[in-house]
């Protein structure tokens, strides 16, 4: 199992997971994560494949087999997030869309269910590897990594806004945050006090840090109306 979250309500674990799956039987499927989620109300629950929740048109999870079953890390699906309007975020690489990696959006219908997911476009994805994406549970601020816009090191941390329904250029969260070293992986606590990410800082081991968010409005990095979004 691996990238989970919890939805907004505190009803669901959803996470990635790589196990065999029956659907899967007749295809020689690869290793292949999909997205998931576990009622945390039911003691007795058991992980569900989102696609199976939600339905095949939206198109969440699709099996690594055939010609990408040994081409990078197509067909894996990341990540899955959950904001208040229910709208479901993750990674991944599709050769259908913008780049080698991107962060998705399925969007919730007025019905309920979701539309078929997509990739979102620029400026949040490139051509390149764009992922490690956070979406806030308001759904208006994102925490992004990215190897290839400038910054400090290997990979820095990035913030973008939502405004008037899209997303703003990804802005570097500076040096406070980031390091020489590999950053990635950052999402708030759910007070918004503090911001926690993986780096590779110390000794090229990874390892989980946290840095007040005071810091980062105090560098100008981050306002206080960012938190309420």
């Amino acid at each position: 199992m691996d990238w989970p979250s919890v939805s907004p309500d505190g009803k669901y674990l959803l996470f990635s997971w790589s196990a065999k799956r029956e659907n899967y039987s007749n295809l020689s499927v690869r290793e292949d994560f999909d997205l998931y989620r576990l009622d945390l109300t039911n003691n007795d629950a058991v992980p569900e494949p989102l696609d199976l929740v939600y339905g095949e048109l939206a198109d969440l999870n699709r099996p690594r087999h055939g010609a990408v079953a040994t081409l990078r890390y197509v067909h894996n699906e990341t990540a899955p997030q959950l904001t208040d309007a229910g709208d479901l975020y993750f990674w991944s690489e599709r050769l259908d869309a913008v780049g080698e990696r991107d962060i998705f959006i399925a969007e919730r219908q007025a019905d309920g269910k979701l539309a078929p997911a997509k990739a979102l476009g620029t400026p949040l994805n490139s051509p390149l590897r764009d992922t490690y994406g956070w979406v806030s549970p308001e759904g208006g601020l994102m925490l992004l990594s990215y190897p290839d816009r400038g910054g400090s090191g290997a990979s820095d941390i990035f913030v973008s806004r939502k405004l008037d329904g899209s997303w703003s250029e990804p802005q570097n969260l500076g040096p406070s945050l980031n390091s020489a070293a590999a950053d990635f992986g950052a999402r708030f606590t759910p007070d918004k006090q503090n911001l926690v990410f993986t780096s590779t800082r110390d000794n090229q081991v990874l390892q989980v840090y946290s840095l007040p968010t005071r810091i980062l409005i105090e560098d100008g990095t981050l306002t206080e109306a960012d938190l309420r979004r």
